[in-house]
């Protein structure tokens, strides 16, 4: 009986042991080997990516500062008021991430600029609205990627943010903004403080954000 027990505390130990460094691993090398992250293309233009921002509810946003999209020009009757939304209008290639991690799952998407960089990351929190993410992935085709997968370590980023998008015509265009969410569950902050230190430790974010 005290073997039995002994054996038991012993692989729940190891078991405890395990999952701390393969968390530590994705922490350090979010990107290291395709059965950690997955991803696929979407078949989704920037104006359909900001019609149906509104309708996901409460994300947090990671941007990059300066991407190499910059000087494009952007799609004709859209507009944003905040340079740091730029990314999500100016994308080469909008593609689907996926995450299993020791603490569950953990989904986003993210916009690569001319060179296959992310620009900026839209991560899935607890109070997103779950049906609307889930109905922009079905109703999506994915499709191959038309450029080569760059490295995700690009410390230029903007800020860190939890936000609700808005669209509204201005103008006789689309204008997108966000909304600061001020009232946040502690789950969802949580979860954004844990997803923020991951990427700092990757070197995607600064530690000044």
């Amino acid at each position: 009986m005290v073997d039995h027990v002994a054996r038991v505390a012993a692989a729940g130990a190891a078991e405890t042991l395990a999952g701390s460094l393969l968390h530590g691993m994705r922490a350090l090398c979010p990107d290291v080997g395709d059965t950690v992250i997955e991803r696929r293309p979407l078949d989704l233009s920037p104006r359909q990516l900001a019609a149906v921002l509104p309708s996901l509810g409460k994300l947090l946003y990671l941007a990059r500062s300066r991407c190499d999209a910059s000087d494009d020009a952007l799609p004709p009757g859209l507009l944003t008021d905040m340079v740091e939304l730029m990314p999500l209008l100016q994308f080469r290639q909008l593609q689907a991430a996926s995450l299993i991690t020791v603490e569950g799952p953990c989904e986003w998407i993210e916009c690569l600029d001319r060179c296959g960089h992310a620009s900026a990351r839209l991560y899935l929190l607890p109070d997103s609205d779950y049906l609307a993410w889930d109905g922009l992935h079905a109703a999506v085709a994915p499709v191959a990627p038309d450029m080569p997968a760059a490295s995700a370590a690009q410390p230029c980023l903007e800020r860190a943010r939890i936000v609700q998008f808005r669209q509204r015509a201005w103008a006789g265009m689309q204008l997108l903004s966000i909304e600061m969410c001020m009232c946040i569950s502690p789950i969802s902050c949580r979860v954004a403080r844990r997803i923020v230190r991951s990427e700092v430790v990757s070197g995607w974010l600064p530690e000044h954000h």
